[in-house]
């Protein structure tokens, strides 16, 4: 199955003109109209990824994510898909602070995210998510592998 991403205003902010994927006759974050065909797996991609529209549009940007999320696993189990990856991201771990700045970063260990800041709305988003994605696998034993994202400073790729 092929992804389209669509580009268009959305309500009262201009954010989520990234913030939509569409498959055929389904949109991400509104209601699922897709009903013909069989779907294998999904992989789900889709975010607001720019901090000025992260910074503005905060509460849209949380909607997107967690609709979006619930959508495409609903759409999963309707279709009995085998499987759907969350494409999730490195700001799940926070800020490392204080003796765990040093130390390096794992599965287990989360950081300090600001909730006062409008920008959390990013990796808080992914972190419901990654939560809604476990919650369908004890539910309903939807198989969903979650993969996070990451960068790598330069004064690191000489270690590689």
């Amino acid at each position: 199955m092929v992804f389209h991403s669509a580009r268009e205003n959305y309500g009262r902010c201009e954010l989520l003109h990234s913030g939509k994927i569409v498959l055929p006759g389904v949109h991400l974050e509104g209601k699922i109209l897709f009903r013909a065909g069989n779907i294998d797996y999904i992989v789900h991609a889709a975010a607001v990824t720019t901090s000025k529209d992260m910074v503005r549009c905060p509460a849209d940007n949380i909607r997107v994510a967690i609709l979006g999320t619930m959508n495409v696993l609903e759409l999963a189990l309707e279709k009995h898909a085998a499987g759907v990856v969350y494409v999730s991201s490195m700001e799940v771990y926070g800020s490392m602070t204080g003796s765990e700045a040093d130390m390096p970063v794992t599965e287990d260990r989360l950081g300090f995210v600001d909730l006062t800041s409008a920008r959390s709305c990013y990796p808080e988003g992914k972190r419901m998510c990654e939560c809604l994605c476990g919650a369908f696998v004890h539910q309903y034993s939807l198989h969903i592998t979650t993969v996070r994202l990451a960068q790598r400073s330069e004064e690191h790729t000489s270690e590689l």
